[in-house]
């Protein structure tokens, strides 16, 4: 069974850096951020998504310029056998008004202290630091935010309603994934690297 991608929204804070990587920790690094523009931000945000692709052809023993990673990535999203392993597919700056900025992350086998890393990684690549002040989860696999229940609404009609949706947009979601499988196992990374000839 394929892991769900999911898509979280992680707002930054420029300037400060904390013991937890969080806003709750205890400050232990100051820096100017002044510096900072949104074309730096989208180009350290652009090196880091290239570097996790390139990653995950690595991880496979496959270049990145050859007809086998050609293959394996038309056939869709290529995910790690080992499911401790964070993936990053996507990563963007929705929002930016120093010392705040917002990004989103499409990802896979992240956990909170992976997302609150990136944060404080991509402070640092900025020449600043900065520390996470919010995460949230905006798309699990097929559902979005717009299919939670608010609690004014955790009543049996809307959660028999909610349920009926749910499964209606888990079959389509699984119709959508019949086709082949883009997960890297061990057998196949074998089969994809290029032979080596000999001149």
């Amino acid at each position: 069974m394929q892991r769900p991608t999911r898509v979280f929204r992680l707002k930054g804070l420029l300037g400060q850096a904390t013991d937890t990587y969080f806003s709750d920790g205890k400050v232990v690094e100051k820096a100017t951020f002044w510096h900072v523009n949104r074309s730096k931000l989208d180009a350290v945000l652009a090196s880091i998504q290239a570097a996790h692709q390139k990653q995950m052809f690595h991880q496979c023993g496959v270049d990145i310029q050859s007809q086998a990673a050609y293959e394996l990535a038309v056939q869709g999203l290529i995910k790690p056998e080992n499911s401790k392993i964070p993936l990053l597919y996507g990563i963007k700056c929705v929002h930016f008004q120093p010392p705040d900025f917002t990004i989103e992350v499409q990802c896979i086998n992240e956990h909170e202290m992976y997302l609150r890393t990136l944060i404080h990684d991509t402070g640092i690549q900025l020449h600043s630091v900065a520390t996470c002040t919010g995460l949230q989860c905006i798309r699990y696999d097929c559902f979005t935010l717009e299919h939670a229940l608010l609690r004014k609404h955790w009543t049996l009609q809307f959660l028999l309603d909610n349920m009926a949706e749910s499964n209606r947009l888990l079959r389509e979601s699984e119709a959508d994934k019949r086709q082949k499988s883009a997960t890297l196992l061990e057998s196949d990374i074998s089969k994809l690297k290029a032979p080596v000839v000999n001149s």
